[in-house]
């Protein structure tokens, strides 16, 4: 099998609309060298608001009767899924300056916790960003090329229903790789993943036996259910509106950002609002992208508008 190819028409649109980003950077005195500074203050606040809302459930839990727990699993959901957020900006390496912690922080408090860990996903989300909107792009499932709504629908279904469990199982146990996931040969992505289920597998354990000397063992097991469900599922939809253009006319258009509703964008993409800004420029990290988009905003540059009709109005679009 040969290696993958990028699209070149997404390569040029890439640098298309990060050209005049640059010169309107430039004009403003900015240099892109002093986005690219990782300050880790952020990435505490970004963990303190995450593990808050973690204890906030947690007490909801204990104080809330049968009925009402079932409300509380979107809950959980947004929370996991801002931690998958946190480990993509670990991913990238812009959580903490030292790499080493970078890595070793993100994972116990951000990566582990939703059975992930940070080398896992560097592994395929690379591949992201080198193949992007391509056939090997392993996001392809929710945004690839000629996929239909009801294509679309299908995948989300079975995103609730367990999906990527069993190609984790599958990747990590039999070596089989899919095709939207392009990274690596075969058996590296085998020994990472079984690095990964070992790591998740004691991390999991550590936290059932917490959870069962506590009395929060449900809350675990139903923080697992999400983890196999909701989660994935969030990530597809979030995955769609920034990536998925159905007509192959707007090839030329890479990526969609959905901030125009702080309290929507907050809620279903937590800390990763700015998506067209990072694809142009991914090493810059997320609290510094509203400046790069601000900036590109007041230039007149086509994609730093939000995408019209915002997060929900993309997905019904899309969906």
């Amino acid at each position: 099998m040969g290696k993958p190819v990028a699209d070149p028409r997404i390569l040029a649109a890439l640098d298309r609309d990060r050209r005049p980003v640059r010169e309107a950077l430039e004009r403003c005195g900015i240099e892109l060298k002093s986005l690219q500074v990782v300050d880790q203050r952020y990435a505490l606040r970004y963990f303190a608001i995450v593990w808050g809302a973690v204890a906030a459930i947690a007490w909801t839990w204990q104080a809330t009767s049968w009925a009402a727990l079932f409300l509380l699993l979107p809950c959980i959901g947004i929370v996991q899924h801002a931690m998958l957020n946190l480990t993509h900006e670990a991913s990238h390496y812009l959580l903490f300056a030292d790499r080493r912690w970078n890595d070793r922080i993100a994972n116990l408090f951000a990566a582990l916790p939703i059975c992930h860990t940070v080398a896992s996903y560097r592994m395929t989300h690379v591949d992201h960003h080198r193949y992007l909107r391509s056939v090997n792009d392993p996001s392809g499932y929710v945004t690839g090329p000629g996929l239909s709504r009801a294509d679309i629908r299908r995948t989300l279904l079975a995103l609730l229903g367990g999906r990527l469990v069993w190609e984790l199982a599958a990747r990590s146990l039999l070596g089989r790789r899919f095709a939207a996931q392009a990274a690596g040969e075969a058996d590296e992505m085998k020994a990472v993943d079984r690095t990964r289920l070992i790591m998740v597998a004691v991390y999991q354990l550590a936290v059932g036996g917490f959870a069962y000397a506590t009395g929060f063992v449900n809350l675990w097991i139903a923080w697992l259910v999400v983890v196999m469900t909701i989660t994935p599922t969030l990530e597809g939809i979030r995955s769609m509106v920034e990536h998925r253009f159905p007509d192959d006319l707007e090839l030329l258009q890479h990526t969609r950002s959905h901030h125009s509703n702080i309290v929507i964008s907050g809620l279903l993409s937590p800390f990763f609002q700015y998506h067209w800004e990072h694809h142009l420029f991914p090493t810059v990290p997320h609290h510094r992208l509203a400046d790069v988009h601000e900036v590109a905003l007041r230039a007149g540059v086509e994609g730093a508008r939000p995408v019209e009709g915002g997060f929900i109005g993309a997905v019904a679009r899309l969906a």
